[in-house]
């Protein structure tokens, strides 16, 4: 049973990263009303805290921080 919840928080995870790095559309509202020094720190800590155990190389990282 724990095996099975991990196996599926981890699906979670990596499906938040390419969402994330597909910029979709529904994120635009939140990136427009936000600084962009608040975009990067979350991003910097979404980076380091959920997509890191991926090995998760993207352009919107790299491009924001």
């Amino acid at each position: 049973m724990q095996r099975a919840r991990s196996k599926a928080n981890r699906l979670v995870q990596a499906t938040l990263c390419i969402l994330a790095a597909l910029e979709f559309p529904f994120l635009e509202g939140i990136f427009e009303a936000t600084s962009i020094e608040v975009i990067a720190s979350v991003l910097g800590i979404f980076k380091k805290t959920i997509c890191t155990p991926f090995a998760f190389e993207g352009d919107l990282f790299e491009t924001v921080i």
